[in-house]
C-alpha cells in the first residue's frame, strides 16, 4: 500500500482545502480525493475523485455514525486501491465520522507482504 495523506479538521474555514491545493502543486502527479458535502476543488477535477457526503449531522449523531458509514465506502475503497501517494481532503464535520471508521476498517489497508519500514532503518 502507498502513502495516503489525510488533511482533516472538523471545523470549517480552517484552511484544509488551501493546504490540499498547496500540496497538489508540490506533488503534481499525486491523485486527489475530496470527501466533502460540496465539491470545492473544481480546478483540480482532472486528477480528483469527489465523494459527496450528504448525511445530516444530527442523523449521524442520532445513529452513532451509522448514517455516514455507507457514504464512505467509495472513498475507502479508492484509498485502499491507491498505488501512488494520494492526498485526501476531508471536509468539515466529516472527520469525526471518517477517522473512527478508518480505525475499524484497517483490513482494507493491510497487505500480505511485510511492511516497508523496518526497525533500525533511517528514512529521509
Amino acid at each position: 500500500m502507498t502513502n495516503i495523506l489525510l488533511v482533516a479538521q472538523d471545523k470549517g474555514g480552517s484552511g484544509k482545502s488551501l493546504i490540499v491545493r498547496a500540496l497538489a502543486e508540490c506533488l503534481p502527479s499525486a491523485p486527489l480525493i475530496e470527501i466533502e458535502a460540496n465539491h470545492r476543488l473544481v480546478e483540480l477535477d482532472g486528477r480528483l475523485d469527489f465523494f459527496p457526503v450528504r448525511a445530516d449531522r444530527r442523523e449521524i449523531d442520532r445513529t452513532g455514525g451509522a448514517a455516514a458509514r455507507a457514504e464512505f465506502d467509495g472513498a475507502l475503497n479508492r484509498m485502499a486501491a491507491a498505488n501512488e501517494p494520494t492526498i485526501v481532503d476531508v471536509g468539515a464535520n466529516t472527520s469525526s465520522s471518517l477517522l473512527p471508521l478508518l480505525a475499524t476498517a484497517h483490513e482494507r489497508f493491510v497487505e500480505a507482504r511485510p511492511p516497508v519500514c523496518r526497525p533500525g532503518r533511517r528514512y529521509g
